[in-house]
């Protein structure tokens, strides 16, 4: 985990102070969570979606912050989210995977460790998770297909 130097923080809440609709609320509430101010960082996240819902990078932070709460269908609901306003975002469909798995959705981890091995080639975690899932959802095929 990163070493968030308190003076980056400052920074942030200043910008943020300075500018309450800035973006900058997502670093400052990622800065946050690192420390363990999780009530704190949920209170300005929570703001931010509110001022910049189309802000992927927001929700992405936003998940985090659930998941470290152990918030885990909220976690999942704001990385579909980012992830529905940036398909693109690695990040998110990662975190979408990995809670699948942690909430015994092979199917739904399937889909996104595949998107994760889309985006991201070199992923080993990735590929090595599509093929054990693949593996494990093979039971709903046909023998047929097999042969």
């Amino acid at each position: 985990m990163p070493k968030i130097e308190a003076t980056a923080i400052e920074k942030y809440q200043l910008l943020l102070q300075k500018d309450p609709n800035s973006q900058v609320f997502a670093p400052l509430a990622e800065a946050y969570r690192e420390i363990g101010m999780l009530k704190e960082a949920e209170l300005v996240v929570r703001v931010g979606v509110k001022r910049h819902p189309h802000f992927a990078a927001g929700y992405v932070v936003y998940a985090r912050i659930a998941r470290d709460l152990e918030r885990f269908d909220d976690c999942l609901k704001l990385a579909q989210k980012a992830t529905e306003l940036a398909p693109e975002n690695l990040m998110a469909h990662q975190m979408q995977a990995e809670l699948h798995l942690q909430l015994k959705q092979p199917k739904q981890a399937l889909k996104s460790f595949k998107m994760v091995l889309f985006l991201n080639p070199q992923s080993e975690k990735a590929r090595k998770a599509v093929s054990k899932l693949e593996s494990l959802t093979a039971d709903e095929y046909d023998d047929e297909v097999f042969e």
